[in-house]
C-alpha cells in the first residue's frame, strides 16, 4: 500500500469509481461531535428572532464554497440553529467561510452589528467534497461554542464512540483489507477514536460487499458499510453500488477502496455520531 493520504487517494480514484452512497437507516437526525469551550459572545437561543447566514469568501472557488456554505448551513439546522445561505432582509449574524493560508479554511462569526465575535480554523488542505464536509463537522463544535457560548454548546456535546473496524466480506482480490485501511483513515481524519480490540468497542464498522453479473463482461459491486453499537444491534447502514468491468476487482482494489471509504465516510461518521460512547454521554450537565 502506498503512503499517499486519504485525500489523494481519494483525488486519483474519483474518475474510476463514481459511487451512488445511500443512507439506510432511520431515527433522529445526527448530531456533530464534540464541544470545545471556547466561544463568547452568544446568540439568541435556538428558534429565537436571529438567525445565522452562512457565507463564503470570494478567495474560494465556487464549488469549495458551496460546499462548506449548504454543509454548515445544514449542520447548524440540526443543532436547531437557524441558517440560510440566502440573502435575507432580517436581522442576521454572519459566518464566513475563507481560506486559512496554504493549510485550510477557517470561519468568521460576526453579530448583527458586523463586530467580529470570533473565528475557528479548520486546517485541510484538499478540495474534495467528502473531506471539506467531514471539515464542516469537525469544526461544529468550536463553532456551536462561539454562536451559542460555551455552556450551552457544552449541552449539546455528543463524544464520538471508540469504533472497532471490523473485517469485511464478499469482496475479491485485496478488497476486504484495503476497505478495513481505508475507511480505518477517514474515520481517524474524522477525529473517531479507533480500537481494534472488538471488546473496548462501543461500535463496530465492516463493509460487506456483493458482486453480481451485470451483463456481458460486466459486474455490479455493491457495498454496505455496516455500523453496529456495542450490543450488536444495527445503527445503520450505508449502500454504494457501481457497475465494473468484470473482473477487474479480482487484484488489488488501490485507490479505488480510497474513493468508496471516501464517499461512505461522511455518512458513516454521521451513524456513530447517533451512538454515546458511554451511557452517561448524551444526558444534560446538572
Amino acid at each position: 500500500m502506498n503512503a499517499r493520504s486519504p485525500a489523494k487517494r481519494f483525488s486519483a480514484a474519483a474518475g474510476a469509481l463514481l459511487l451512488l452512497v445511500m443512507l439506510g437507516a432511520c431515527g433522529a437526525a445526527p448530531r456533530p461531535f464534540a464541544v470545545s469551550n471556547n466561544g463568547s459572545d452568544a446568540l439568541p437561543p435556538p428558534g429565537g428572532p436571529v438567525l445565522v447566514r452562512v457565507e463564503a469568501a470570494k478567495s474560494l472557488n465556487t464549488e469549495t464554497a458551496r460546499v462548506l456554505t449548504e454543509s454548515m448551513a445544514e449542520a447548524l439546522k440540526q443543532m436547531e440553529i437557524p441558517a440560510t445561505t440566502m440573502l435575507t432582509a432580517a436581522p442576521a449574524h454572519r459566518l464566513i467561510a475563507m481560506a486559512d493560508g496554504k493549510d485550510g479554511f477557517a470561519w468568521q462569526a460576526f453579530d448583527t452589528s458586523g463586530r467580529l465575535i470570533g473565528t475557528v480554523a479548520r486546517p485541510l488542505s484538499s478540495d474534495d467534497t467528502d473531506l471539506l464536509r467531514i471539515g464542516v463537522a469537525e469544526a461544529m463544535p468550536a463553532i456551536t461554542a462561539l454562536l451559542l457560548g460555551p455552556d450551552a454548546a457544552a449541552d449539546m456535546v455528543v463524544i464520538p464512540p471508540k469504533t472497532a473496524i471490523t473485517p469485511g466480506t464478499g469482496a475479491p482480490g485485496d478488497g476486504n483489507r484495503t476497505l478495513e485501511a481505508a475507511i480505518r483513515a477517514y474515520l481517524r481524519d474524522g477525529g473517531v477514536p479507533l480500537t481494534r480490540r472488538t471488546e473496548e468497542a462501543t461500535a463496530t464498522v465492516s463493509a460487506d460487499v456483493t458482486i453480481t453479473a451485470a451483463g456481458t463482461g460486466r459486474q455490479m459491486v455493491e457495498i454496505a458499510w455496516i455500523v453496529l453499537d456495542s450490543g450488536g444491534n444495527h445503527v445503520g447502514t450505508v449502500r454504494q453500488k457501481n457497475v465494473v468491468a468484470a473482473g477487474s476487482l479480482d487484484g488489488p482494489w488501490g485507490d479505488i477502496a480510497y474513493a468508496a471509504a471516501g464517499a461512505a465516510a461522511p455518512e458513516v461518521l454521521d451513524l456513530l455520531s447517533r451512538i454515546p460512547a458511554h451511557p452517561a454521554d448524551r444526558t444534560k450537565k446538572k
